[in-house]
């Protein structure tokens, strides 16, 4: 960007202006104090920083509790049991979250978090496995908050030339294109006629249609589809990634360093990757958890194909549409149910290795990327 660089959050609110400006005031003065300083400027962002999220860590820690609870009474030996106890007595106010958080961060590398990964992969008929990956997931996020704080400010030392001047502003939020109505041919036979360039003429059409009629009966597609296009129902949005991307192309907007990267505090979904795979702007593809959300929507252009860039946008669309169709006939065509039920976030711990755990490395499970949160759970991911 020009001599001044700009943070451009998108759809920000007053409130989460100020912290922005406020966070990145505490990393310049991080950077700007002695070794002896910055651990009172990392426990004060860190305070503030518990503060600003108070209401996602009560409702981690609360869920926490919930599983905890279920864990230890559910054929968890007795040494793993008396480990989970130390999160049993959290307090929900500012101070307690902030002890439980820190100690999330001390235990993200005991030997207990790879044995509940193990047993987390395990199969089981009733839902003990998903109960301990759950609770190994919200530990990892817990500590995430500590780590994050300890991530940006040690990042903050290589942009010590960004921190010069720099300006915070946030980017409106775009309409998004309204969701057809349904019709005679949204049902199962339609969209996979639709799927198949032959249509009902492919060969593989009757036998693809039998096996998803099949998994109706059990999972009641037709019915999950009808929901989708209730006129009650929630208007597609436009998700902040395609936003950003939006941003900085059509106001040419140049990067930083001409680095093409737009940073997002999640793993971005397979809609985004795709729309930044086929986009001529050619940014940095996003990583991507892989779920599908069934309210993403693109930007609407109100003037249709009068809009300058309609062409360009639907030939992104008709590529993004393209590689989700071969992705979901090749499931199909293999029979096979893609679980895309892992959280949207990422845990803050890296994959264990399947080692003993009595020989781990410092620091060998903590991951390095960035605070990764949930941000757009109240659609429910839908496997492919």
């Amino acid at each position: 960007m020009a001599r001044t660089p700009r943070f451009d959050p998108y759809g920000s609110s007053n409130s989460t202006l100020v912290f922005l400006r406020s966070v990145l005031d505490d990393v310049k003065a991080f950077v700007r104090s002695t070794q002896r300083d910055r651990r009172d400027v990392e426990n004060d962002l860190t305070r503030k920083c518990v503060q600003f999220s108070l209401k996602r860590m009560r409702s981690q820690a609360h869920s926490l509790l919930d599983r905890h609870i279920q864990v230890t009474h559910k054929n968890t030996g007795a040494w793993l049991a008396e480990w989970l106890l130390q999160f049993k007595n959290v307090e929900f106010h500012e101070q307690g979250l902030h002890q439980i958080c820190q100690e999330a961060y001390r235990v993200r590398t005991d030997p207990e978090m790879l044995v509940m990964e193990n047993l987390g992969q395990a199969t089981h008929a009733n839902k003990i496995p998903e109960t301990f990956s759950r609770v190994r997931h919200i530990i990892g996020r817990l500590a995430a908050h500590i780590r994050s704080v300890k991530q940006l400010l040690d990042d903050g030392i290589y942009v010590d030339d960004l921190l010069e001047s720099y300006e915070v502003s946030a980017v409106p939020v775009p309409a998004s294109v309204s969701l057809p109505p349904a019709d005679g041919h949204t049902d199962l036979r339609g969209i996979m006629t639709r799927m198949f360039r032959l249509g009902s003429k492919d060969p593989r059409f009757e036998s693809t249609l039998g096996y998803l009629s099949t998994m109706d009966e059990h999972a009641q597609l037709e019915g999950r589809l009808s929901e989708l296009h209730s006129p009650d129902r929630k208007p597609p949005t436009v998700h902040a990634e395609v936003q950003m991307l939006h941003h900085f192309y059509d106001n040419r907007v140049a990067f930083a360093g001409a680095d093409r990267y737009i940073a997002t505090s999640k793993p971005a979904c397979m809609c985004c990757k795709l729309y930044f795979r086929h986009h001529p702007a050619m940014y940095v593809e996003p990583d991507s958890h892989q779920r599908v959300w069934p309210n993403w929507g693109p930007i609407l252009l109100p003037l249709g194909q009068a809009e300058p860039g309609w062409t360009e946008q639907r030939e992104v669309l008709n590529s993004v549409i393209h590689d989700i169709r071969k992705e979901v006939i090749m499931v199909i065509e293999q029979r096979r149910a893609v679980s895309f039920a892992h959280p949207d976030s990422l845990t803050g711990i890296t994959d264990m290795m399947n080692e003993e755990p009595s020989e781990p490395e410092d620091g060998q499970w903590d991951v390095d990327s960035e605070d990764l949160e949930t941000g757009c759970g109240f659609d429910g991911g839908v496997p492919l």
